[in-house]
């Protein structure tokens, strides 16, 4: 979604600046056609004899320009995909806490089975599992049964979106 609206964003700078260039090239192409009509043609003009820039085409003239819009576009890209603070994994207190302000501890605890399996236990079956986060976030969500036994997780779908990525963050560091 950020980088939706990241993306919106300079495309609508973008518009504007070619709105504004054009202006600018409209006045530009005027004053000289006043100059000329208001010029006395005996009067010698001291510029006369420099030659003049050549034109550059709308595309030549700012491809500089997109260029750079497009690197911006690109660390913007950068910075909205990276992994926001809330998404590292807590530390042990603050993963206590959490599942305690959440009634996980009711069930789990880090070293020893409860109701439900170790944190350590969980965190030692998802070693190596590319998709381990997306799996236990999705559990803690809807809740599970069958994976650790025959007692069923609860569903916790009122956890906070940040805690619960720390937290389970957190449970894959243990070993």
């Amino acid at each position: 979604m950020k980088l939706r609206l990241v993306l919106v964003a300079v495309l609508l700078a973008c518009a504007g600046m070619v709105a504004a260039e054009e202006k600018a090239a409209a006045k530009t192409e005027a004053a000289p056609k006043a100059e000329a009509a208001t010029a006395k043609p005996d009067a010698a003009k001291p510029d006369a004899a420099k030659p003049e820039a050549p034109k550059l085409s709308y595309a030549e003239g700012n491809e500089a320009k997109l260029k750079a819009m497009g690197a911006v576009i690109g660390v913007q890209a950068a910075q909205a995909a990276a992994p926001t603070e809330a998404a590292k994994p807590a530390d042990e207190a603050t993963a206590l806490g959490i599942a305690k302000a959440n009634n996980c501890l009711a069930c789990h605890s880090i070293e020893t089975k409860v109701v439900g399996p170790a944190w350590r236990d969980v965190g030692k079956k998802y070693t190596g599992d590319a998709e381990a986060k997306a799996k236990l976030l999705a559990k803690v969500k809807q809740g599970g049964k069958g994976v650790w036994g025959e007692v069923p997780m609860p569903p916790n779908p009122t956890i906070n979106e940040a805690d619960l990525e720390s937290m389970v963050g957190f449970i894959l560091t243990l070993q």
